[in-house]
């Protein structure tokens, strides 16, 4: 995988490795598992 900025590439990787370098991807993919956490604990 690859994570563009500004029409650069500023990590590649695989997800494992880009979880843990701690970057943006991180940064990114904890923000969307707080969100499925955040959508199952308030599912109807």
């Amino acid at each position: 995988m690859a994570r563009k900025t500004g029409g650069q590439i500023v990590e590649t990787g695989n997800h494992h490795s880009l979880v843990a370098m701690k970057g943006l991807y991180y940064a990114m993919w904890r923000q969307q598992i707080g969100e499925r956490k955040l959508n199952t604990a308030f599912a109807v």
